[in-house]
């Protein structure tokens, strides 16, 4: 924002972006990129971020990109896909370090997120429910599956759309 303040002062105001997933997407002569989405369902193409962060990002799925002439149309649905990422790195950053794909493809119809994580269990959230009673018991769940099988890390399927019958 560039407001004119009389008689002779210029204001700027810069808001920037903050990338909450990534994806990749095929450009019209084949190549690959990853491009960068924010809270509001903006998609870009991040430069100057640290790769170090990037790579803390996870990827998104279940989604079609829609081309505009200034580059793609907002994904829907990303505010709520942002309040269950902060909740999930604000109070189970353990559990979100493991999170490695996002899906939103049953997030319009069924209002579930589904989330693959890093050793292939996948995990399906509700948005009927909080998200951070969801964390809880997704942290319950995989701490007594860490204890009584230590040598068997993954779950395969975790549904906690179902309440309390998980």
């Amino acid at each position: 924002d560039v407001i004119r303040n009389f008689p002779s002062t210029l204001t700027v105001h810069l808001s920037e972006r903050t990338p909450l997933v990534r994806l990749m997407a095929e450009a019209s002569d084949g190549a690959r990129r990853i491009l960068l989405v924010a809270r509001d369902g903006a998609v870009y193409e991040g430069v100057g971020y640290s790769p170090d962060l990037l790579v803390t990002l996870p990827w998104l799925d279940g989604i079609k990109l829609i081309r505009r002439a200034d580059g793609f149309a907002p994904i829907d649905g990303m505010a709520t896909v942002a309040e269950l990422l902060a909740r999930a790195k604000l109070e189970a950053e353990p559990l979100y370090e493991t999170w490695l794909v996002v899906s939103i493809s049953r997030l319009e119809a069924d209002g579930e997120i589904a989330v693959r994580t890093r050793d292939g269990t996948n995990v399906t959230f509700t948005t009927q429910q909080d998200f951070f009673g969801q964390l809880a018991r997704l942290d319950l769940i995989m701490d007594a599956a860490a204890r009584s099988h230590p040598d068997q890390p993954m779950l395969g399927q975790i549904d906690l759309s179902l309440g309390v019958q998980v």
